[in-house]
């Protein structure tokens, strides 16, 4: 993997929560762990995290960064529409994305917590086998079967990642997922009822503030578990798949 490290953090305007671009840039922080895992190549600058292979599932081609230079981050944009499945995360949701050739996708909340609130964990397990993973990893594309492995056994090697399971029978019926940077903790891939509280508060055993991105329900859950709205942001989608 080729990945360009920013020189320094980005400059914020009067607007930006820091909190959220703290979450912006643990998420470039997931993506990069990801193109790792699957052998993809990215780059990585003040303004973005761009990857330079088709990314794996659930994951879009950019994620913006800084949010003090849309003209900048456009051109780095303009090439990509052409890309067939190119998709962007205007992390701040800022760009003027007017192109015909993109349509708009979801739109969500950046999240934050100092500590998470006490909740029950109890059945709730580190997982750290590659027989448990593919067993939560099965749970999660419930009800159906998975049609590619998101996570390889590789990542239970990372020292910066940290995945759960709610034990359910002979498998799981509710995951999460800590990855770590060295400011924050970031969840993702939380799923299965209730579980939004128990994963916060693994998560925060770990150290350091909580951050993410939710929407829906799970923004709801995130909400009644103490997290804060520090920002938004949205999906952008090629106009031709």
């Amino acid at each position: 993997m080729r990945m360009v490290r920013p020189a320094s953090g980005c400059s914020l305007n009067a607007t930006t929560d820091p909190r959220a671009i703290m979450a912006a840039h643990n998420n470039a922080d997931w993506y990069a762990m990801m193109a790792d895992l699957h052998g993809l190549r990215c780059r990585r600058d003040d303004l973005c995290f761009e990857m330079l292979d088709q990314p794996p599932p659930f994951h879009s081609w950019m994620t913006t960064l800084d949010p003090t230079n849309p003209e900048a981050v456009m051109a780095c944009v303009a090439a990509h529409p052409t890309q067939k499945g190119f998709g962007i995360k205007d992390g701040f949701d800022a760009l003027p994305l007017n192109d015909p050739r993109m349509k708009p996708g979801f739109s969500a909340s950046w999240i934050w917590a100092e500590t998470a609130q006490p909740a029950d964990t109890s059945g709730w397990e580190k997982i750290t086998t590659p027989a448990a993973l593919d067993a939560r990893e099965a749970a999660w594309h419930a009800p159906n079967p998975p049609k590619w492995q998101q996570f390889p056994p590789a990542i239970l090697d990372r020292a910066d990642v940290t995945i759960w399971g709610r034990k359910a029978g002979n498998g799981y019926d509710a995951g999460g997922i800590a990855n770590r940077s060295p400011d924050c903790i970031g969840l993702s891939n939380v799923f299965g009822e209730g579980a939004f509280a128990p994963v916060a508060a693994l998560a925060c055993e770990i150290g350091g503030p909580l951050v993410g991105y939710e929407r829906g329900n799970d923004l709801v859950a995130a909400q009644a578990a103490g997290f804060a709205l520090t920002g938004s942001l949205r999906v952008w989608f090629s106009a031709d798949p």
